[in-house]
């Protein structure tokens, strides 16, 4: 591989990093579970 063939590859993937950064659907902080759960909350408060 030449020289600038080497740069092209390594900006490449720098950009696929910030591509999938920016635009990747899943978030995890959205879908982890916070606390209890309404069932717990309810046979707490009996």
């Amino acid at each position: 591989m030449t020289h600038i063939g080497k740069h092209l590859q390594y900006a490449s993937q720098i950009w696929e990093q910030i591509w999938r950064a920016l635009y990747d659907p899943y978030r995890p902080e959205q879908h982890y579970m916070r606390g209890l759960g309404p069932k717990n909350r309810a046979k707490a408060s009996n």
